[in-house]
């Protein structure tokens, strides 16, 4: 006869770990995420980059930062209430798809070899919008792809994932 396994020990806490990506809707959730970020991210890094190459100005990228920050500071407590009234998944998708609009159009204006630096200005303000409004629903999202005993896991790959796409975006770029 074996002694039960100590729900804290090292083994347990392992298979603990990974238990939250045997839901479908979570692993979905999670790769569509990180890739979402992951392009993000090094688009961001593009973007900064063609700042430079066309303007060689500190002050621009200052406001390429600040383009994407301030709908952030500016909306977080109406994107908070929003996500909390309006259904999530409209939240998501509708985000998801402004970010992509904008994403072809700063794409478009590379391929032009545009240089007005304040087009570039609009459409990181507008995706800086769309994704004040997409984080708070996407994290309200997760407790609704899980079982309660997962959620805490759930949260922890959620955040590991964002900070993962994080790191290896720019890298990419």
């Amino acid at each position: 006869m074996t002694a039960p396994q100590d729900p804290d020990s090292p083994a347990q806490s392992r298979k603990h770990g990974i238990r939250v990506f045997r839901h479908r809707d979570f692993r979905f959730f999670w790769g569509t995420r990180v890739l979402g970020f992951l392009a993000i991210e090094m688009m961001i890094t593009t973007v900064g980059w063609q700042v430079w190459r066309i303007t060689e100005s500190e002050l621009n990228l200052g406001f390429v930062g600040l383009a994407q920050f301030a709908p952030f500071a500016a909306l977080f407590l109406v994107s908070g209430l929003v996500a909390d009234r309006v259904p999530r998944m409209f939240i998501i998708r509708t985000a998801v798809a402004v970010q992509t609009i904008c994403a072809i159009g700063l794409f478009s204006f590379t391929l032009s070899g545009g240089s007005d630096f304040t087009l570039i200005l609009l459409l990181l303000v507008l995706f800086g919008i769309s994704r004040a409004f997409q984080g708070p629903a996407q994290q309200a999202i997760v407790p609704n792809l899980v079982p309660r005993e997962d959620l805490p896991n759930a949260i922890a790959w959620s955040a590991s994932g964002f900070q993962m796409a994080r790191v290896i975006g720019p890298t990419i770029a």
